[in-house]
């Protein structure tokens, strides 16, 4: 396995055939007073954002936000302040999303790989074995003629044939083969370039808000620590060197960072715009990469050395402080503001940033690019019509729209339930406080000056004065407020029960809730499982569609292009079943719990032994989750009561024995331990033989 394989590191050849390195690692035009690229991105930034503040996109980010986090907004903060009282926060929405990510982490991160690269069915002979077959024909042929054989056409067709088909085993052979290292060496570099950290982060994402987002696979310079050994015999000691490497990666992107074209009708069509808030060491690193500008790098540096930031609104603002960030425009970080762009430029303004003629050859066509801008300042363009024609950045909702970038997240789906739930908690809790204890009126001009009207305690005393209207009125009066916590209980929990029904997530999903009705048995809580899995089934397909079979896909490419040392044919297929592997696990639980059943007699228990039982119950706690080894005893185990029972059987049986000889009643049985217990019988059963 090569280099690059082994520590997904990319090699300066394998990177100029992916990326557009600049002549002179430089992007200055000829024309010094163009700077178009730089123009239309800006220009491209202005329209994206404006599209996003038209469609209210940044408040929906926010408010899923602080749905999931379980706060209000403060407008409704204000108006529930106003009224007094309770704001609790019942957290429904809290609790499905957690239910629905968990389940998907369950499935896409568990122990099965949801995805495999399957070689062609008929994968072709190459042309040197074809050759080596037609020399061994031709030499088989003058061995038989020296030999006085005759040699026939059909006889020659006929080992051709044979010699054929086994060629084509072979190759095939060989082509599940490659394709098995192939998957080795990619999950290698999913593994190292933190592909299942950002797809967990993603599958957090994707309940929350309308649109969770992952970029990869890219390519990024990453500083390592190298050890530098001494000669052999040497008395210095190792030191270490700083080094810079190009690395594949995947990361998660928040939606709020994320900016795209107003008429696309997906991510995947559409033009992308990142804003990126770098360190000065992220500029740095960058320099002297394939298609950076060091110049440029060196007077973005330069002009913003204590950071730049342009252009904010409040929901910024409200997502900083849902965050926990600062509110960047203080900057005091002194992070750089970055526009990521990947989209279509053309041909004559990449020609004029002396792009190489493999890269751009019709200064007419549009080509996919990355570019990066910092104020005025390009300081990176890179051509990426080698990988594919799209960017790296793949999306995907929990209900997705047609025609629509961004869909409906679970939080919006509930945020009806939600606010009912909220209205009938915040009721519960003011009636419950109103309700815990008596309250009184007092007429206070009859109230002694000694006594402290607001001071209630248990038997204290009341001091009042005389009326001198003689009024006979109590001057104190007590009364119990009306308690409605069962009413407001009830709906509270008919809000539950709604939000099970919208979501699709019942609430036995998370292991709370009753099991009344068909979840009281087993195989009834199996089908209710299967049917709620199914929403979940069609988000996951939705993720295999367009998100892991693309990814994965992508990375095959860069393989092909990239890397000698794993043998890849550019036929192989990337097959994802994340939702295959999630119904076929379903499956193997429903039938194991019928076979369960159907076994559970004594015919079968007869035909199965003790053993197959219990292999039975251990492969069926493993797929529902229970740690076997705590229930179903080991074979070992099992051998050692089967051996105490049999002797113990033995033993019983000469009892009895001897006890029918002498016309008696068996004596009881006598542990392994005691004394005589079977000596005793056979010295019972010889004095009668004798």
């Amino acid at each position: 396995m090569s280099e690059y394989i082994r520590t997904n590191n990319v090699s300066d050849e394998a990177l100029d055939i992916v990326t557009s390195n600049i002549e002179s690692n430089s992007l200055i035009p000829e024309d010094p007073t163009r700077n178009d690229i730089i123009q239309h991105i800006r220009q491209q930034w202005h329209v994206f954002r404006n599209h996003r503040t038209t469609l209210d996109y940044a408040d929906l980010l926010t408010d899923a936000q602080r749905g999931y986090m379980g706060e209000y907004t403060d407008t409704k903060l204000h108006a529930i302040s106003q009224q007094g009282g309770s704001n609790v926060f019942a957290r429904i929405t809290t609790i499905k999303c957690r239910a629905a990510s968990a389940v998907l982490s369950d499935l896409y991160l568990g122990g099965e790989q949801p995805w495999t690269i399957q070689p062609t069915p008929v994968p072709a002979v190459p042309v040197e074995i074809k050759e080596d077959i037609g020399k061994l024909i031709q030499a088989e042929a003058g061995t038989s003629e020296i030999m006085g054989e005759p040699v026939t056409p059909d006889r020659v067709q006929m080992r051709a044939e044979e010699l054929m088909s086994a060629a084509i085993i072979a190759a095939k052979e060989q082509a599940h083969e490659a394709a098995a290292e192939a998957q080795a060496a990619m999950e290698d570099i999913l593994v190292e370039g933190g592909y299942y950290k950002a797809m967990q982060q993603f599958l957090v994402d994707l309940p929350v808000f309308p649109l969770a987002i992952i970029k990869g696979p890219y390519v990024e310079m990453e500083r390592q620590v190298e050890w530098v050994l001494p000669k052999p015999g040497s008395n210095k000691a190792p030191k270490t060197k700083l080094k810079t490497k190009p690395m594949v990666k995947w990361r998660r992107v928040s939606p709020f960072d994320v900016f795209f074209d107003p008429a696309a009708t997906s991510l995947a069509e559409s033009d992308i715009i990142e804003r990126r808030f770098l360190k000065r060491v992220d500029l740095v690193k960058m320099r002297g990469t394939p298609g950076a500008d060091d110049n440029a790098i060196n007077a973005a540096l330069e002009d913003y050395q204590h950071g730049h930031f342009e252009y904010w609104d409040d929901t910024d603002s409200d997502r900083d402080d849902n965050e926990g960030h600062e509110h960047r425009p203080t900057n005091e970080a002194k992070r750089i503001m970055c526009l990521e762009y990947h989209g279509h430029l053309r041909g004559e303004w990449l020609l004029d940033y002396k792009i190489p003629d493999s890269f751009v050859s019709d200064p007419n066509e549009e080509y996919m690019v990355s570019a990066w801008v910092v104020g005025e300042h390009l300081i990176k363009l890179v051509v990426d019509g080698a990988i594919g024609t799209r960017h790296p950045y793949y999306g995907e909702s929990f209900e997705p729209m047609p025609d629509r970038v961004y869909g409906t997240s679970l939080v919006q789906l509930l945020a009806d339930v939600q606010d009912v739930a909220n209205a009938c908690m915040r009721s519960l809790v003011n009636n419950m406080s109103i309700s815990s204890g008596p309250m009184y009126y007092v007429n206070e001009e009859r109230l002694s000056s000694t006594t402290d009207p607001d001071n209630v305690h248990p038997w204290k005393r009341w001091r009042f004065l005389s009326d001198p209207s003689g009024d006979m009125s109590k001057p104190i009066e007590f009364f119990q407020p009306a308690s409605n916590a069962g009413e407001l209980l009830n709906v509270y929990q008919a809000m539950t029960q709604q939000a099970d029904e919208v979501s699709a997530i019942p609430r036995y999903v998370t292991g709370s809730g009753s099991m009344a009705g068909a979840a009281g048995t087993a195989s009834g809580l199996a089908m209710l499982m299967g049917n709620t899995s199914k929403i979940l089934q069609n988000v996951a397909r939705q993720i295999d569609r367009n998100v892991v079979t693309p990814n994965i896909e992508r990375l095959y490419r860069l393989l092909l292009l990239t890397d000698s040392g794993v043998a890849l044919r550019g036929d192989e297929k990337v097959v994802v079943s994340g939702v295959s592997v999630a119904m076929s696990r379903e499956q193997d639980r429903m039938r194991q719990l019928e076979f369960l059943q159907m076994t559970n007699n004594p015919v079968d228990m007869q035909l199965m032994g003790v053993e197959g039982r219990a292999s039975l119950l251990r492969e069926l706690s493993k797929n529902i989750g229970m740690d076997h080894t705590k229930v179903i005893p080991d074979s070992e185990t099992i051998k050692q009561r089967q051996q105490a029972q049999q002797q113990q059987a033995q033993q019983q049986a000469v009892m009895q024995g001897a006890a029918q000889a002498q016309g008696g009643q068996a004596p009881t049985p006598r542990s392994q331990g005691e004394k005589g217990s079977v000596s005793e019988g056979m010295q019972q059963m010889s004095q009668v033989s004798r």
